[in-house]
């Protein structure tokens, strides 16, 4: 948490107003958010029972006497100017727009890698759930935030589904530039070692049935339930799960039956079925066998 608070206090735009959210932590994150606090009037926390992060959010966002929201998560890290370039880009347009997305950098705690810089494409619905921005990368209008708000009873996807509602009223504005921090680790809810998977395809399926989805082709919808099947497949076949593998794997294919990623998920229900591993080694033997024997009857050159 010390890092990411750090980059909030090293913006170069002063006039903002931190507040850090307490979510029912037991790991003394509480005396933590204290500190900061002392250090600067402009930092203030709050505290609630443990509600998960669309909770949180709304919470905080409901303290802010700002007209602009940010979300910046307690993992990620906004890079120095990432407020001012905002300001400018807001205050340059009599109308601006009430969603802003920017570029970021892919972060590991160690290393940087800038993201690929992808310009949103119409529908931009679809092109955002296929591309998702993480509420780090956001900020929004304060008054357009209120008239959805985070969804509390979608604990996954939350901030998809957010941005999906807002683009049903409001305008999207990009910037390509990055100016985030944005951290990689196997916590994250896309990776498919996280259990959280699962929480993600209740999420989608949650999501698919309000208006708004209405918004996003049913190409994509079957592209990301596709996509979360088969990491919840990839999941249980970590934990040595044969038929709940398959299962996933079959539904996964059922959504999507023919891309790009068909060949790795067929092999992956033949890995499964018992024996296939033994039959390919033998496969492969064989015709490694073969070559050698060919091999040995060429005659040799004079």
């Amino acid at each position: 948490m010390d890092e990411t608070v750090q980059s909030v206090l090293d913006q170069s735009y002063p006039h903002w107003e931190c507040i850090l959210v307490d979510d029912g932590s037991q790991d003394g994150s509480w005396a933590v958010i204290q500190e900061w606090v002392k250090r600067d009037a402009r930092i203030r926390g709050v505290q609630q029972e443990n509600k998960e992060r669309s909770a949180a959010r709304n919470h905080g966002a409901r303290q802010a006497k700002g007209n602009w929201l940010c979300f910046l998560d307690s993992d990620d890290c906004y890079l120095p100017d990432f407020l001012e370039v905002l300001a400018e880009q807001i205050q340059a347009q009599p109308t601006p727009p009430s969603l802003w997305l920017t570029g970021f950098y892919i972060w590991d705690g160690q290393h940087c890698q800038q993201a690929e810089m992808l310009i949103p494409k119409e529908p931009l619905a679809d092109w955002l759930c296929q591309y998702p921005a993480t509420p780090s990368r956001v900020c929004v209008e304060a008054s357009a935030f209120f008239e959805f708000c985070f969804r509390e009873d979608i604990v996954i996807v939350e901030d998809t589904v957010l941005w999906v509602q807002l683009l049903s009223r409001f305008r999207l504005g990009y910037l390509p530039q990055p100016l985030m921090k944005y951290r990689v680790h196997e916590g994250n809810s896309v990776h498919s070692s996280s259990r959280a998977v699962f929480k993600r395809h209740q999420g989608l399926r949650a999501f698919f049935k309000t208006p708004e989805s209405g918004l996003i082709s049913s190409r994509v919808k079957r592209f990301l339930l596709a996509d979360v099947l088969f990491k919840m497949a990839d999941w249980e076949r970590r934990q040595g799960n044969t038929l709940s593998t398959l299962r996933y794997l079959m539904l996964s294919l059922r959504q999507q039956p023919f891309n790009k990623h068909t060949p790795a998920r067929m092999f992956s229900i033949a890995s499964c079925i018992p024996g296939y591993r033994d039959w390919e080694t033998d496969r492969k033997s064989t015709r490694l066998n073969s070559s050698h024997s060919r091999a040995s009857r060429m005659p040799s050159s004079a």
